[in-house]
């Protein structure tokens, strides 16, 4: 309201329920601006402070949207780089498994490290440095890297049948050499 129209008004009332003081209408007119004024400012107030909660909630709703959407891309990530990994062991494997069969064509008659029938890792990567070991060892003066080889297997990998086989083979060439 404007303060004419406040004017207007408490004269009207005025001049329904009799005449009030001038200095009385002046006094009641101010507080009744400053009323006004101050509920506008309060008002101006609460609008600005919702307008700023507003911004803060889609602020921090679109921040929990990307870290959803970031920790979707991981999970994905990481999915897709597992599929990777089990492709290459299992690609691994195959090479494994076709050296020990190249080996055991080569040497019949010789006890050859082979994998433990399960899928133990260790075992297979134990079986496999064997298998190494035993090719250098097959070859003239390398005698000595290949004891290097089975100590190797018998420090890394003491608990599996493959650290048995070396042990086995690092006494013969101490036998031998």
């Amino acid at each position: 309201m404007t303060p004419s129209a406040i004017k207007q008004l408490l004269q009207e009332a005025d001049s329904r329920h009799g005449a009030v003081a001038p200095e009385d209408a002046a006094t009641l007119a101010g507080q009744v601006l400053g009323r006004v004024a101050k509920r506008r400012r309060n008002r101006r107030r609460a609008f600005s402070a919702v307008g700023v909660l507003m911004i803060g909630v889609m602020i921090g709703s679109a921040e929990f949207m990307r870290d959803q959407k970031q920790q979707q891309q991981l999970v994905v990530a990481n999915a897709s780089g597992l599929k990777q990994l089990r492709a290459q062991i299992a690609s691994q494997q195959l090479v494994v498994d076709r050296l020990i069969a190249a080996e055991q064509r080569l040497h019949p008659r010789e006890q050859i490290a082979t994998p433990v029938v399960n899928d133990d890792p260790i075992e297979r990567a134990s079986a496999a440095m064997v298998l190494q070991a035993d090719r250098v060892r097959d070859t003239p003066g390398l005698e000595r890297q290949a004891l290097g080889s089975y100590q190797q297997v018998i420090e890394h990998f003491p608990q599996t049948s493959s650290a048995d086989l070396a042990r086995r083979r690092a006494a013969e060439l101490r036998k031998e050499g």
